[in-house]
């Protein structure tokens, strides 16, 4: 397990915008302009809500500052960026007394999901997260702001795709995945102590759910005892309930 810091420059129109669009901005990111507001208007609102610090320079001294003239008149300095948790192969199959619990997202793209469950994951002992690059949100600005930092806590592991993912691990790894339909998740915490595994739990996106392959690639479907007055929960609501459930079984 280790930490992932960055501080780097980032240069140029396109790549800034498309950076910021992306990720947001971070506490101490600092801009570097040397060119009329008129194409930056909306990242230079953005920066000034964000409190972020801008550098009014000439095209000369941006040259010297980042040692490159080929700059359109901005720069990005992100520096300091909180560091993420990376999370290895051998943290992910390692197995002592009991079952860590691992969440992987498939096609979850709403940061304040992904900061709720960050949060959820710290409180009830959660030892991962596991996001595809692609359909997946971005571990930006927003995810730490959503998840109060608790996203710093969580170690990290980023894969190109979930459903191959899941093939390659099938052996070490025991995958399971939400539904309205299923087994009771208390039953299956019990059940679990016996398969000597760590467990993956997948949640879906917020719109369609677990994907076919994935949902296919799951041993077990979960479904959270409700009502019935409302067709679903919230993705961070079931995921922070399965959390609990996970949490009174093994450390309760």
């Amino acid at each position: 397990m280790s930490k992932q810091a960055e501080h780097f420059w980032i240069i140029g129109i396109k790549p800034v915008v498309e950076k910021i669009d992306e990720e947001g901005f971070f506490p101490e990111d600092e801009i570097y302009l040397a060119r009329k507001q008129e194409r930056l208007t909306g990242l230079l609102r953005k920066a000034e809500k964000g409190k972020v610090k801008i550098h009014r320079v000439s095209f000369k001294q941006l040259s010297e500052i980042i040692g490159q003239k080929n700059h359109q008149g901005i720069a990005l300095l992100r520096k300091n960026k909180p560091a993420l948790l990376s999370l290895s192969q051998e943290d992910l199959i390692s197995y002592t007394n009991k079952p860590k619990l691992f969440l992987a997202f498939d096609g979850i793209t709403d940061t304040g999901n992904v900061g709720a469950l960050a949060r959820s994951a710290v409180s009830f002992e959660a030892s991962g997260f596991i996001i595809p690059r692609k359909k997946t949100a971005s571990l930006s600005a927003g995810v730490w702001r959503s998840s109060a930092g608790a996203i710093g806590k969580i170690p990290v592991m980023f894969i190109p795709g979930l459903a191959g993912f899941m093939h390659r691990q099938n052996e070490n790894l025991l995958f399971v995945g939400t539904s309205t339909q299923g087994k009771n998740p208390r039953v299956f915490f019990a059940e679990a102590k016996q398969e000597k595994r760590n467990i993956v739990l997948v949640l879906g996106s917020e719109q369609k759910g677990i994907s076919p392959l994935v949902q296919k690639r799951c041993k077990e479907m979960l479904a959270i005892p409700t009502s019935g007055q409302v067709e679903s929960l919230n993705v961070s609501v079931a995921g922070a309930i399965l959390m609990y459930e996970y949490f009174t079984s093994f450390y309760g």
